[in-house]
């Protein structure tokens, strides 16, 4: 039953089971464990009925994230591909898949939304029920001068709304072509990549800048995406969009290489938003107008992006002034592992560390950046009992994005520095994603048999449909919806959640957080590969 808006039911109930585990499952090889409540003897189950029993919970003492005392369950040792449970004291776990293919699997259904978010064509009948005709296909109003009218269509919806940003875009697509070069995610998925990039392509002006967004002056209603029949707007330039359109085209341009018109529109974007760049080094930030209320994604300064920008344009064109520019930037970035839209200094890491001809002290400054925050990390790992690296207090607005971009920085400073990291620190975060969590709740929709199921998403809602594979934003201590004033208070921060359509603080979907997830699940691939 789907949530009304105005229901006063909003609660979400915990498990009664008490067994955590990720839901989607494991490849034979991968590490294998459980977050239970007792020490009781538990038995892995398997579809024939059969019981194994495992070693002994392991106590890992009280953990503050989720308020209760924990213990862990191993069964890696157990590679047998079938359908299983966990048993514990008469309770039962959901059940899961061991066996090849399983992270296939859940790559795809992740990849997949990619397909349903698309804006400005027909989706098909690839994408099941999430199907729909072409939307947004009407001329965009120019907000600085009204009287101007701009035929750009295409790209992916960002998020559980139908506008379309920069920033968010840029990022998404960037995660996934490192994904593609570095973790070997198929290179199939390029054709859907390119879909963003052609919209990205659109969205810079004359000068070489980038419009920010692209969106209605308000968020849609709750209605299928053809039915969105209010006038689009593209909206002012800014600095941080130009920087990230500038990045990503360097960054895509070698994936395309049989395509030379293709490629040569990328590196010509890219050469453009460069020149303004340089051009303009003063900060050009964005700001919602007066009558516009739709995602802001403003950010601190724009140092991070022209960072991204100059090493994505290093690595391109061995341009010693945009190296030059970058070794300026570092001293001035605080950040050098970020891997979000509001941080790109770590994509600009990325970058400089794959290519690995860039001065001496560049590629010391991010290796080290990346070896200590990794070390960071891990320790916070090893102080909590779920294994991952989330402090009590990191559980805010997307605290899933935050946990997945930690995963990222040990996925590449497993790659790029002296660090060794266990793959099983990277499978317990996805674990986590996918329900070895206080709620028992796998947070990738549709996958799982206790999967979030009512995401803050205009199209799921409309269709009554439950699209598999978007990854919801997770707990968060400090909702700003009115309804929830205060029903947080006292409850532990990992159970600060609620599956309910209205609460985009807690619910709501982006393609910046399929992205990064995309990167954990290609790397865990393949490390058990090797």
């Amino acid at each position: 039953m789907r949530y009304e808006f105005d229901s006063p039911d909003y609660h979400f109930d915990l498990p009664e089971n008490g067994i955590f585990v990720n839901q989607a499952g494991f490849e034979p090889e991968a590490k294998k464990s459980a977050v239970v409540l007792t020490g009781e003897d538990a038995y892995l189950v398997n579809e024939s009925g059969e019981r194994i029993k495992l070693a002994a919970p392991v106590s890992m003492g009280h953990d503050l994230s989720a308020g209760e005392k924990v213990f862990v369950l191993d069964f890696t040792g157990v590679d047998t591909p079938g359908r299983y449970h966990i048993e514990q004291g008469g309770r039962r776990s959901a059940c899961f898949e061991i066996g090849r293919g399983v992270m296939r699997a859940v790559l795809d259904a992740l990849m997949g939304i990619y397909y349903y978010q698309r804006c400005g064509c027909d989706v098909d009948e690839r994408a099941g029920a999430a199907r729909h005709c072409a939307c947004h296909m009407s001329d965009s109003i120019l907000y600085t001068d009204r009287s101007v009218r701009l035929s750009i269509t295409g790209g992916w919806h960002d998020a559980g709304d139908y506008g379309r940003y920069v920033t968010a875009g840029a990022v998404a697509a960037a995660h996934l072509l490192l994904a593609v070069k570095l973790f070997g995610l198929d290179r199939a998925y390029l054709d859907e990549i390119r879909y963003e990039l052609e919209w990205l392509l659109k969205m810079q002006s004359e000068d070489g800048s980038a419009y920010h967004k692209q969106t209605t002056l308000s968020h849609a209603a709750f209605c299928k995406p053809e039915e969105d029949a209010a006038d689009m707007y593209i909206l002012p330039p800014s600095s941080w969009a130009t920087a990230d359109l500038c990045a990503v085209c360097y960054l895509a341009a070698e994936f395309y290489e049989d395509d030379k018109e293709f490629k040569e529109r990328l590196i010509g974007c890219a050469d453009r938003a460069w020149e303004w760049l340089v051009l303009h080094p003063d900060i050009l930030r964005f700001k919602n107008p007066a009558d516009c209320s739709t995602g802001e994604y403003t950010e601190g300064d724009d140092k991070d992006n022209r960072l991204f920008a100059a090493a994505a344009r290093y690595i391109r064109t061995k341009d010693e002034k945009a190296q030059e520019i970058a070794g300026a930037l570092i001293k001035e970035t605080g950040n050098l592992t970020g891997m979000g839209y509001a941080n790109v200094g770590g994509l600009a890491g990325v970058c400089f560390m794959m290519d690995g001809t860039c001065d001496e002290d560049i590629l010391s400054a991010f290796k080290g950046a990346f070896a200590f925050k990794a070390a960071e990390l891990m320790k916070v790992c090893a102080g909590a009992g779920y294994g991952i690296s989330m402090h009590e207090y990191d559980f805010h607005w997307g605290s899933n994005s935050l946990l997945l971009s930690n995963a990222c920085i040990l996925c590449f400073a497993s790659l790029f520095t002296d660090t060794e990291i266990d793959e099983g620190i990277l499978q317990r975060h996805l674990d986590y994603i996918l329900g070895r969590n206080a709620l028992g709740i796998s947070y990738i929709t549709g996958v799982g048999e206790r999967c979030v199921s009512y995401p803050h998403a205009r199209m799921a809602h409309a269709y009554e449909e439950n699209f598999p594979g978007f990854v919801a934003g997770g707990p968060n201590t400090e909702p700003p919806e009115w309804q929830l004033k205060g029903h947080f208070v006292g409850i532990p921060p990992m159970k600060c959640y609620i599956d309910d359509v209205r609460f985009y603080s807690l619910n709501e979907v982006t393609i910046y957080w399929n992205s990064p997830a995309v990167i954990l699940v290609s790397c865990i691939e393949k490390m058990l590969s090797k």
